[in-house]
């Protein structure tokens, strides 16, 4: 059965229904010796966790890069700045997943650093009627050989 989310809220509390359901998967994973599937498992509840602030705000959160953007942003509204490195472990976990190079002893704190980080993200409070919803932007290209073109 497919369900309709309609609502920015209904949308925000799946994409965290989802995002639990994953950091438990991990856990599950972990103990059982998949680490691949532990390390996929931890960076999903992450960005289910990003998803749902992103859908109250308005941006967009489809791609790796408009979820990292959408951390920024939530970094910027909140001043919470050691949200930066717990989603830099997050991903750290990601890329394990497709590179098999992460030890067990850290994909465990690992783990450990992405439910702090759930746990962060679980507390940053609603937009208030006041924060602007912004809407999405056309993407940027960045340049990164110094050319003006």
């Amino acid at each position: 059965m497919t369900t309709v989310y309609t609502t920015p809220e209904a949308i925000s509390e799946e994409y965290k229904r989802t995002g639990q359901r994953y950091i438990q998967q991990a856990d599950a994973e972990f103990e059982k010796g998949d680490f691949l599937q532990a390390s996929e498992k931890a960076w999903g509840a992450v960005s289910e966790y990003v998803k749902s602030l992103a859908a109250l705000r308005g941006l967009p959160h489809e791609s790796h890069r408009e979820i990292r953007i959408a951390v920024n942003y939530i970094v910027s509204e909140t001043g919470w700045r050691q949200i930066r490195p717990l989603f830099a472990v997050a991903e750290g976990m990601h890329a394990n997943f497709y590179e098999a190079w992460m030890p067990e002893e850290e994909m465990k704190d690992g783990i450990e650093s992405v439910k702090a980080l759930i746990a962060l993200l679980g507390d940053v409070p609603p937009p208030d009627e006041d924060t602007p919803i912004r809407p999405p932007r056309a993407r940027l290209f960045i340049r990164d050989r110094g050319d003006d073109i």
